[in-house]
């Protein structure tokens, strides 16, 4: 007798029926049955019918509820526990029956029986990896998915009783609460182990498999044999260019790189939209607005159980709101004096014990402040779990004389835009004889360069704050409020649409007044305040560069006409318009010879999903390269001197330095006529894309009801060909964005500069600086 055995969190997602459809077609004479792991699920209606249900919101797992175990781990872990009760059971009503473990998220080929006929009588396992030479396993087992013949029950038991070792050991590793599978038998009862690639294919091992397509096209080949069985954990339909492990933000093997695997992730795709569903992803299981399954949650609720105490469960009615109480309360033993899972935090953070010992005393608002900023930035916690906001410190104002210059916060050694510009600002502020100090903050997920460390003293009375605006409430939290009173502090800022969020709002607060960098920011701070908002360019100086032969015969370009694009991931995809681009060059030049377009980006490997479904968008599409590495700056430089042309189809900047760095080494820029980039360029320096301008829209970054720019595409794709076509139209384009660029000089800024801050300082009645002119 053969039974399926589906662990699901519902029986009625688009993969659960898919699943269900294909053990119907090639396993008619079998049973199926439904584990549903959902919590909150007890029962099915009576007058339901179909195949039979099992619940594990109903089993008792080593002695425990299903709900308790699954608090104090997470879903897998439960999960994972639950298969072993439930089979054991199952087998023991029935003896010789065989059952066959698979998970919905398997695309099912084929017919398993000779993968059950493999494991004997006994159990079978699928590695992650295996060598068929050595018959070495290493990675653990992939999830969910095993036979276990009669003969297996001997294993169920010391499988249960891991499961009892692990929930009384004195710490669960994080990396075994979240994927049990990967360590499961390292000192195991013998097991057969399902080692040919065609029952293997998973995120976990696809670069380990060789996979390709029949002669015919029709099916696909694991090392050569047709494939049976394919794993899609965490597989979003959506989103059928990411194949990776739930969780992960790096994948073994990309399908942009893959046509075998871009065949295989379209297939399950389509087939689970033919079931009718699009979104076969289940949502993080939250057990209340505002609480994760997290580290810390089950961590607290872990620690309880071993010592005895069976906290209210979140899942269960009527206990609701006794773990809300429980978990924001303090016990008499607590560590923090704040709560139980304040408590596990501090015991999750070492750091923090030796940042602040007395926590329960003198400590506690400091820890109370961290975990309102940096704990919920770096997600040790959540706006439920918190204890009450931390009363603003209040600190003495200073009594030092007050000095003209400049205090520059930035981020002065970062790899990103932000960083650039500080840079930029403080070669303005040398250029007019300003005396500065460099504060360098470094909350920033950008590659930063080797610099010498620098203390935060401020010496002088103004501030200069190059931070993101709605980021400024944390450099108070984390320079001090202190560091602020007594100075005049002026925001730096960017953006790039015309709403601002409630934190940006919020900034507006901290500051006495604002300067953006063109007048697209100018327009836009100044819709929302009263305070001082100026127009204060930014210095748009440029290295030398190479000759266009030079650089790329350095870089190991050849004689195509070259269509370059740029952009850091952190700086928002959607806004930068990368779609945009490559539609404009595939329209521009549809019989792709003679032409190549090269995408050069940054800190993909921070969003790599993003990353994969751009360069998934033109896999097959050779004139078209995804540079995403960091150059070195005369490379970089080199490359923007090397191409032909500069596409910028932004939809907005709030300046757009690549297109002035295009400019100033000879490049002609095909760009779109808005925001920013319009107070260095017009259609004598760059050859400008019309747009309509549009709402932003639900599901990005910006706000809904903000504006950005949809540039018209053929007219780009226009631009571009006469740029092939007419060389000397190119020509006349960088000489004439080259004069433009002289108004952008550092001593031009800086000059500006130095006005404005005179002004200031004398407004103040503050005594003239010796070493600044009266007539400034």
């Amino acid at each position: 007798m053969l039974r399926f055995l589906v662990p699901t969190r519902s029986t009625g997602t688009p993969a659960a029926r898919l699943l269900a459809q294909r053990l119907g077609e090639f396993h008619p004479e079998a049973e199926l049955i439904w584990l549903v792991c959902d919590p909150r699920c007890l029962s099915v209606p009576a007058s339901s019918t179909g195949p039979r249900s099992v619940f594990a919101a109903s089993e008792s797992v080593s002695g425990r509820r299903y709900v308790d175990l699954l608090m104090a781990t997470s879903e897998a872990f439960a999960r994972w526990a639950v298969i072993a009760r439930v089979a054991d059971q199952l087998l023991a009503d029935a003896p010789g029956q065989t059952i066959v473990v698979l998970p919905p998220t398997v695309q099912l080929s084929g017919a398993l029986d000779e993968l059950v006929s493999q494991s004997g009588s006994g159990a079978l396992f699928l590695p992650r990896f295996h060598d068929p030479a050595s018959g070495a396993v290493t990675g653990g087992w992939i999830p969910e998915t095993l036979v276990l013949g009669p003969k297996s029950r001997a294993l169920l038991h010391w499988w249960q009783q891991r499961v009892d070792e692990l929930l009384v050991a004195p710490d669960l590793d994080d990396a075994v609460r979240r994927d049990p599978w990967a360590s499961f038998l390292d000192t195991t009862p013998d097991i057969a182990v399902g080692g040919e690639g065609r029952y293997r294919v998973s995120p976990w091992n696809t670069s380990d498999i060789r996979l390709d397509i029949a002669r015919d096209g029709s099916h696909l080949l694991a090392d050569g044999r047709p494939l049976v069985l394919a794993h899609f954990p965490g597989f979003d339909p959506t989103e059928p260019w990411w194949y990776a492990p739930p969780g992960e933000t790096t994948a073994m093997a990309y399908t942009s790189r893959s046509e075998p695997l871009r065949l295989l992730c379209r297939t399950r795709a389509e087939e689970l939209a033919d079931v009718g569903g699009a979104d076969a992803v289940d949502a993080e299981l939250q057990p209340l607005p505002g609480w994760s399954l997290g580290p810390v949650t089950a961590g607290a609720f872990r620690r309880a159980l071993v010592d005895g105490r069976t906290p209210p469960n979140p899942f269960v009615s009527g206990e609701v709101a006794g773990f809300a109480a429980w978990a924001t309360s303090a016990t008499t033993d607590s560590e923090t004096g704040l709560s139980v899972v304040a408590d596990e935090v501090w015991r999750r953070r070492p750091d923090l014990a030796a940042a602040i010992p007395a926590v329960k005393w003198a400590g506690r608002p400091r820890f109370v402040r961290w975990m309102w900023s940096h704990g919920l930035a770096e997600h040790d916690t959540t706006l439920a779990m918190l204890p009450d906001p931390p009363r603003p410190a209040r600190h003495a104002a200073s009594v030092e004389p007050k000095r003209y210059g400049v205090n520059l916060v930035g981020y002065h050694d970062a790899e990103k835009g932000l960083g650039v510009a500080v840079r930029r600002v403080a070669g303005a502020l040398d250029a007019a004889g300003i005396p500065w100090k460099p504060v360098a903050y470094d909350r920033t997920t950008s590659r930063r360069r080797e610099g010498e460390a620098r203390d935060g003293a401020a010496p002088y009375w103004f501030h200069l704050v190059l931070t993101a605006p709605d980021q400024l409430p944390v450099v108070v939290e984390d320079l001090g409020a202190d560091f602020f009173e007594g100075h005049h502090t002026i925001g730096l800022w960017y953006w790039e649409t015309d709403v601002l969020t409630p934190s940006q709002l919020d900034a507006i607060g901290l500051v006495d007044e604002i300067w953006g960098a063109t007048r697209y920011l100018a327009d836009v701070f100044g819709r929302h305040t009263d305070k001082p908002v100026l127009r204060m360019p930014v210095a748009l100086e440029f290295p030398g560069a190479p000759g266009r032969a030079e650089a790329r015969s350095k870089l190991g370009l050849d004689d195509r006409f070259t269509v370059l694009f740029s952009f850091d991931f952190l700086s928002i995809p959607e806004r930068k318009n990368p779609g945009g681009a490559i539609e404009a060059y595939r329209r521009a030049f549809p019989d792709r010879t003679g032409t190549r377009l090269i995408i050069k980006t940054i800190n993909g490997e921070v969003f790599a999903r993003e990353r994969e479904e751009l360069a998934h968008s033109f896999a097959d599409e050779p004139d078209i390269e995804l540079w995403d590495r960091y150059l070195s700056s005369e490379d970089r430089l080199a490359l923007v001197a090397a191409a032909d042309c500069y596409l910028s189809l932004h939809r907005s900047e709030g300046l757009g330095l690549t297109m002035a760095e295009a400019m100033s080494v000879g490049t002609p820029v095909v760009a779109t006529r808005y925001s920013g980039n319009l107070d260095f360029m017009d259609d004598r320096s760059a050859m400008l894309v019309d747009a309509d301008e549009i709402r932003v829209g639900p599901g990005h970054y910006y706000p809904a009801n903000g504006h950005w720019a949809d540039p018209d595409l053929d007219q780009a794709a226009s631009h571009l060909r006469r740029l092939r076509d007419e060389p000397e139209l190119g020509q006349r384009i960088a000489d004439e964005a080259a004069r433009r660029l002289r108004d952008f000089t550092s001593v031009a800024v800086g000059r500006q500069m130095s006005a404005r801050l005179v002004e200031l300082w004398r407004a103040a009645n503050l005594s003239v600086p010796p070493d600044v002119s009266t007539s400034a």
